[in-house]
C-alpha cells in the first residue's frame, strides 16, 4: 500500500516554532529528517517528495544532491548527501543507478544568484525600518509578529534555485502552477521547463489557480496530477 505524510517547514504558526524568513538551509535539514525518518524508522520506500512555494526549494536540492541516486538503497549514507557544507560531485552522482524517488514542485520559484531584490518584495516602509534599524516586523495570521533581519535578507539573496536546478539531469520532476499566481508568478514554471531536461520534466498549469491553489478548489486536480505522474514514473497502470 501507499501512504502519505506532511510536514511544515518553520512558517511562525506554531509558539513551538523558530521562525526565520528564508531559512533554506533549515529546510532542507528538516527535508532530509523526515526522509530519514520514513526509510529508518518506519522502514518505508520515499516514492514522492513535493514541496510548496519555499518548500519547492528544499525539494530541488534534494533532488540535485540525489540526482542519479537509488534514494531508498539503504546501503547509502544519507548524511553526506544532506549535508549544507559541501555539493557532491557530478562523478560521485553518476557512480549511482538511476533515482528511484520521485519530485513535485508546487508554484516554486525560479531564481538566479543575487536575482532577489528586497525593494520588489517588502514594501517602502519596511525597507526603510530595515535600513534604519537593521530588522523590520510583519504581521502574520494569528495575530503573531514576525521580525526580519538584514542577514535574513543576505541569506535570502545567496539563495541559487538556478544552480540546484541545472545539476538535475536524471531525476523525475512534476510542476503544478497556477496561471493567476500574483505571489510567484506562472512564469516561474516555464522557466523550470526550459531548463530541466525535457524528457524528465512535466509541467502542469492550473489556469484559473492562484498561489494557494485556492484552497481546497483544485485539490482534485492536483492529486489526480501527482498520482498519475507518480504511476507514469513507475511503471505502474
Amino acid at each position: 500500500g501507499h501512504s502519505t505524510g506532511k510536514w511544515d517547514n518553520g512558517d511562525g504558526s506554531s509558539d513551538k516554532c523558530q521562525w526565520r524568513y528564508a531559512d533554506y538551509d533549515q529546510d532542507y535539514r528538516d527535508l532530509c529528517h523526515v526522509v530519514q525518518f520514513v526509510k529508518k524508522k518506519l522502514r518505508m520506500k520515499v516514492a514522492c517528495i513535493i514541496g510548496h512555494s519555499q518548500g519547492s526549494a528544499s525539494v530541488f536540492r534534494y533532488a540535485s544532491e540525489h540526482d542519479g541516486k537509488d534514494d531508498n538503497d539503504s546501503s547509502k549514507s544519507e548524511t553526506d548527501s544532506c549535508s549544507t557544507n559541501g555539493i557532491s560531485s557530478n562523478a560521485d552522482r553518476a557512480k549511482d543507478n538511476d533515482a528511484k524517488t520521485v519530485y513535485v514542485n508546487l508554484a516554486g520559484r525560479y531564481s538566479g544568484l543575487e536575482e532577489f531584490k528586497v525593494e520588489q518584495t517588502f514594501s517602502s516602509s519596511e525597507c526603510a525600518e530595515l535600513e534604519a534599524n537593521g530588522k523590520f516586523q510583519i504581521d502574520v495570521k494569528g495575530d503573531r509578529v514576525l521580525v526580519i533581519t538584514a542577514a535574513d535578507i543576505e541569506n535570502r539573496a545567496k539563495q541559487n534555485i538556478h544552480d540546484a536546478v541545472q545539476r538535475i539531469q536524471r531525476g523525475k520532476i512534476l510542476t503544478i502552477h497556477g496561471g493567476e499566481d500574483a505571489s510567484v508568478p506562472v512564469e516561474n514554471a516555464y522557466e523550470f521547463d526550459q531548463v530541466l531536461p525535457s524528457e524528465n520534466h512535466t509541467l502542469h498549469i492550473i489556469p484559473e489557480a492562484n498561489h494557494n491553489f485556492n484552497g481546497l478548489r483544485h485539490l482534485d486536480e492536483i492529486c489526480k496530477a501527482i498520482v498519475s505522474f507518480i504511476r507514469s514514473t513507475s511503471g505502474e497502470r
